[in-house]
């Protein structure tokens, strides 16, 4: 026998509710719980369908663990990770791309020169993505392999590490043979040079929102705070309207709040410390990792319609020091705006 398993929102508990009901009956329309109780209306869907064959959740794909996740109808968790603030070469979002530049031999015919320095290094262990996809500033994903350096030799594409090694702060390649005489040319992203290049934005795609759960900042027991980190909560335009984020258009009212953490006190002071951890140093990682987790208890909703911008970045764009990691992670909802 084929059973759905509805769910249904109960807005006297304010909770999701859920139902079985062999496959040829109709959708609940009452509570299961109390037949008084107020529900929302069109919130009824199947959260999954099992029986004869193999089990589908509401868009008919095959479910191999049945178990559902509650939260509003058509959300997806979503966990997005910032680059790492100790680490300039993974600073990506506002990086510069340069196509097919050709390199400078030093005179060894193995060290080749590019004319930026501090090139992204997307495949980088201090970045963390779903997918192969990274988050963009307009709240769009596009594929690492975007930015991933290509080196040719006399236009064949060069392979990594069995023909060349890369120096990705200093922007320069280095060959295990000879390339005197050859051509060398190089494609990149970059941020030398680039106004706010630490800045890192999360904006929800365009039509949907962000329900914001959960924050994490984790970094090595050794970092040392250089600068400050700003969080900044920018609304009411769109992102061309205050894309560099100043003093000016902060003060016109698109500014809504800004946050400055100096260092290891602010965050203590800050955070949810009953859920603060320390990570011991494993997994090739020599240093602890310490966790300061912000737990939100009201869901912060982040909607595209508004132009809601979280931007982080370090003061005077100077990374952190000592640290094997130092990163931010927000753990989400993300939905369609016609869902709230």
């Amino acid at each position: 026998m084929k059973v759905n398993k509805f769910k249904i929102y109960c807005e006297t508990d304010a909770k999701w509710e859920f139902v079985l009901k062999e496959y040829s009956e109709a959708a609940p329309t009452t509570c299961p719980i109390n037949t008084a109780h107020a529900v929302t209306a069109n919130s009824v869907s199947i959260d999954f369908t099992t029986g004869d064959d193999a089990a589908r959740n509401r868009n008919n794909a095959m479910l191999v663990d049945a178990s559902s996740s509650v939260g509003l109808l058509g959300a997806q968790s979503i966990t997005l990770n910032s680059h790492d603030w100790s680490d300039r070469t993974t600073w990506y979002q506002r990086s510069v791309a340069v196509a097919d530049e050709t390199m400078t031999d030093s005179g060894d015919g193995l060290l080749f020169n590019s004319s930026n320095a501090w090139w992204i290094n997307i495949d980088s262990d201090r970045l963390t993505y779903d997918y192969n996809l990274v988050s963009e500033r307009d709240g769009t994903f596009s594929d690492h392999a975007m930015r991933r350096v290509v080196v040719k030799i006399d236009g064949v594409v060069a392979t990594p590490v069995t023909d060349y090694s890369i120096n990705f702060a200093a922007g320069t390649v280095t060959f295990t043979g000879s390339q005197t005489g050859n051509v060398v040319t190089v494609s990149y992203y970059h941020n030398d040079g680039v106004t706010r290049r630490s800045e890192w934005l999360l904006s929800p795609p365009t039509g949907t929102a962000y329900l914001l759960n959960y924050i994490e900042i984790q970094f090595s027991k050794a970092v040392v705070f250089t600068t400050n980190i700003l969080i900044e909560l920018w609304a009411g335009a769109d992102l061309s309207t205050y894309a560099d984020f100043s003093q000016t258009d902060y003060d016109l009212g698109y500014g809504q709040n800004k946050s400055r953490y100096r260092g290891i006190k602010d965050f203590l002071n800050i955070c949810t410390n009953r859920a603060s951890q320390i990570i011991p140093a494993c997994g090739g990682l020599a240093q602890d990792t310490i966790v300061f987790p912000f737990d939100y208890l009201i869901q912060a909703q982040i909607k595209s319609s508004q132009g809601t911008v979280i931007a982080l970045s370090l003061e005077n764009d100077t990374p952190y020091t000592g640290a094997e990691l130092a990163t931010v992670t927000f753990y989400m909802q993300l939905l369609p705006e016609t869902s709230l």
